[in-house]
């Protein structure tokens, strides 16, 4: 190998990322996006956020998360919900990752004809949560999505309820199984109970068919941010 071609190859490559490292890149306008790659030594819950480095003239940031060519989450104007940044800066809350291997950060422009610097940093979170049983305050983010972990034996049969407390959600609530399966989901919960609005979201006296940790997600329909109740209940 010519020492010109591993120029290039070392010029080519994306940028590695690392846990609370920012990393500043440029974008260049009709140039497409830029990638950089970020090493999960397992499942992982991470953080992401791209911000516009030039403050006289702002990038409008976008940011994806790919798992080889699958996208795991996207965001746009993420940044409007979160203090010390721009309304254009793209923020992913919460996102966890299924195992260890390589994913890609992708950073773009939202018009593709933008020219500017723009910050990444990403962080590793806790690990997911147990959900409490009984009830609990929820806050979601514009976009966000809302994990916690719920540890079952065979054949226990539960309820989980979730209830927009700000007036400003359309909770999507969904349930998956130990091994990763989607067992259920509810976006209106049509039932009679007269202390839930229409739009709440209700997953009724669902059984464990195995055993193991199961995980609940709570969102919100349109991506709205807000805060909710979640209530988990085991009758057996």
């Amino acid at each position: 190998m010519t020492a010109l071609l591993l120029a290039f190859l070392l010029l080519s490559a994306p940028m590695q990322i690392d846990p609370d490292v920012p990393v500043i890149i440029a974008l260049s306008a009709y140039a497409g996006p830029v990638d950089l790659v970020y090493t999960a030594a397992g499942p992982e819950r991470i953080a992401v956020t791209a911000r516009s480095a030039d403050a006289d003239t702002p990038v409008d940031v976008t940011l994806a998360l790919l798992d080889g060519d699958r996208l795991l989450a996207f965001d746009d104007d993420g940044g409007a919900a979160v203090s010390g940044l721009l309304p254009t800066d793209a923020h992913i809350a919460r996102l966890d990752l299924p195992g260890a291997g390589v994913y890609t950060l992708r950073v773009h422009s939202f018009s593709g004809a933008q020219s500017g610097s723009v910050e990444v940093a990403l962080a590793v979170l806790p690990a997911l949560p147990p959900c409490a049983i009984g009830q609990q305050t929820i806050t979601l983010a514009r976009g966000d999505t809302f994990r916690c972990a719920l540890n079952l034996p065979a054949g226990a049969h539960f309820t989980v309820t979730v209830r927009d407390t700000s007036g400003t959600l359309d909770p999507l609530l969904t349930l998956y199984g130990p091994a990763g399966e989607r067992l259920a989901v509810n976006d209106d919960h049509g039932g009679a109970d007269t202390t839930l609005d229409v739009l709440d979201a209700r997953l009724m006296d669902v059984a464990a068919a195995a055993a193991g940790v199961h995980i609940v997600t709570v969102t919100d329909f349109a991506g709205a941010a807000g805060t909710a109740t979640l209530t988990v209940a085991i009758s057996s």
